[in-house]
């Protein structure tokens, strides 16, 4: 089995097609019926072969210890180490307090080492609805915290163990923001999102300092309307920070690119969807010169994922991804992964469970599909795609709804 790492992306103006339909946003939530069809925009390249693809080789299935609920909700991995989020487990008598389980790989398999808990017991708090890591350094989104206001916590690997090393909150975060809905981390730089700000949206940047971390930056597009959900998805990668805003202008989304310089943070661009109802990025993943996003209501709700490129003219358009075997409502584009020359999409309402697909570079410089994925005992509305982790030939599925508590699969490509 390979080690694995994560990385989580975004970006470009597109043209999308939709029918109506319901899409649902989450487990626990539904968007609107979506608006007619549209004429599709022309693909930069066919997403794959006519002919059924192979399966990816199921390795492993981790599940949950005890009371874990919502098991693979959010997950990701760094080298040998996995985190995976329960954020609807209850504990100390509070309901949805969250739980995060952590996970070593070594020549056994993958192997429980830690259990992550925020301080006390508070009641939806929801910790683990997001997780980022990098290297020994873990963050964990609680946004239900104190009236869903939300914060986030940072935990550190020692010689002992993890242990907390931090608490973050936005610097003008109130009830109802979710801050922390969404995380990523990279070096000393955290991101954490804010989608749910009545103003739009906002994301947050936080540094370390002598093992403290301070809030350096608040990030907020140029053109954020209220209720855009700017934030529900970021990403960073070294000096770019990208963040989603699924809900900007008539639900088509946006993708904005933020550069630190000489100048501090600042946006370098931003990239649209320009048909309503796309949810153009609902989820984003960069590595290096690479931004893939999701877009789950495409294509009557059956979904693609876009990727990006960038040049010295800007961020363009390379490539249009879908499954071979789309159909309406499998949310493909719900979660996206890439590292190196492998990109991972999630189809998590495909109609036996849920579907995550590989995609490869060709020669050509194109994508074309190369795998699939399944649960080996997936059955409907499992959710298996809702969260994604890659690194090299390994592949790390989330299925949160799985029988009611969740599971997470490791794939080998």
């Amino acid at each position: 089995m390979k080690k694995a790492v994560i990385a989580i992306a975004s970006s470009f103006a597109l043209c999308l097609a939709i029918t109506t339909m319901d899409v649902p946003l989450g487990p626990r939530a539904l968007f609107g019926p979506l608006a007619p069809a549209l004429a599709s925009p022309a693909r930069a390249e066919a997403a794959g072969p006519a002919a059924a693809v192979p399966n990816a080789k199921q390795l492993l299935e981790i599940r949950g210890a005890t009371g874990a609920v919502g098991f693979g909700q959010a997950l990701a991995v760094s080298g040998s180490t996995l985190v995976v989020g329960a954020p609807y487990s209850s504990w100390g008598g509070r309901a949805d307090v969250g739980l995060v389980y952590v996970y070593n790989q070594s020549g056994a398999g993958w192997q429980l080492v830690a259990e992550l808990r925020g301080p006390e017991a508070i009641a939806h708090e929801g910790l683990g609805e997001s997780i980022a890591v990098s290297g020994s350094t873990v963050v964990v989104g609680a946004p239900g915290y104190d009236s869903s206001a939300g914060h986030a916590y940072v935990f550190t690997k020692s010689g002992t163990g993890w242990h907390q090393a931090g608490e973050l909150q936005g610097s003008d975060t109130v009830a109802h923001d979710r801050f922390g809905g969404s995380v990523a981390v990279s070096g000393n730089t955290i991101v954490v999102g804010a989608g749910s700000r009545a103003d739009g949206g906002r994301a947050y940047l936080f540094t370390s300092t002598g093992g403290r971390w301070h809030q350096t930056a608040e990030l907020t597009g140029s053109d954020t309307a209220r209720y855009d959900g700017f934030g529900d998805a970021v990403t960073v990668s070294g000096a770019t920070v990208v963040v989603g805003a699924l809900f900007h202008a008539g639900l088509s989304g946006a993708i904005y690119v933020f550069s630190d310089g000489a100048r501090g943070w600042h946006q370098a661009a931003e990239l649209k969807g320009i048909l309503a109802r796309s949810y153009f990025g609902k989820s984003v993943a960069i590595s290096g010169s690479i931004i893939v996003a999701g877009a789950t209501g495409s294509s009557a709700g059956a979904g693609w994922a876009y990727v990006f490129t960038a040049t010295a003219s800007g961020w363009h358009r390379t490539a249009t991804l879908e499954n071979t075997d789309a159909a309406p409502r499998d949310y493909f584009g719900q979660s996206v992964a890439i590292s190196g020359s492998t990109i991972v999409v999630g189809a998590s309402l495909q109609a036996e469970g849920g579907r995550a697909y590989t995609f490869t570079r060709t020669a050509a410089g194109g994508w074309h599909q190369a795998t699939e994925m399944g649960a080996s005992d997936g059955v409907a509305y499992d959710w298996f795609g809702d969260a994604l982790a890659i690194s090299g030939a390994d592949v790390v599925v989330g299925a949160p709804y799985y029988s009611g508590t969740g599971r997470a699969y490791v794939f080998e490509m």
